[in-house]
């Protein structure tokens, strides 16, 4: 995801655009929880993994007064247009938010479990992948020292 970010980051600088960040994904948008990113902030994070912004799910999303405390929020901000990096709940979440705002709502899909309908891979699928394999090959290697 922080890959992601920093292209986010770096390609709507350079088109003139401001981009804030949400801590903790919706719990941050409704807290009104937010930081200015720009190039400095994340030259340096593309080799971290997760996300700068972490993560969380909100239960309180699913009731529409938290969605039209959102779509006030980013009104109060004069944000035009959301991002939103997850599965299928931040794409639920995502569509509950479309329903009482009238910004670009886009959805981008990163969940380890592939499970967007409409695409072939998620940011987040091959490296969950990677990942496991990495470790079932180490744990082979230690089995194979007994």
């Amino acid at each position: 995801m922080n890959a992601c970010i920093r292209a986010i980051v770096v390609a709507s600088e350079s088109a003139g655009h401001t981009v804030i960040g949400f801590e903790h994904g919706f719990h941050g948008l409704l807290a009104s929880n937010w930081r200015k990113l720009d190039t400095k902030k994340v030259h340096n994070i593309i080799q971290r993994g997760g996300t700068i912004l972490r993560s969380a799910r909100c239960e309180e999303f699913k009731q529409d007064t938290a969605a039209k405390n959102a779509a006030s929020h980013l009104n109060d901000l004069a944000i035009d247009a959301i991002l939103i990096l997850g599965g299928d709940g931040s794409f639920r979440g995502a569509q509950h938010l479309s329903q009482f705002w009238d910004g670009q709502v886009i959805g981008l899909p990163a969940t380890i479990d592939n499970d967007i309908f409409g695409t072939d891979t998620t940011i987040g699928y091959y490296t969950a992948i990677q990942t496991a394999m990495d470790s079932i090959d180490k744990v082979r290697d230690t089995a194979d020292a007994f």
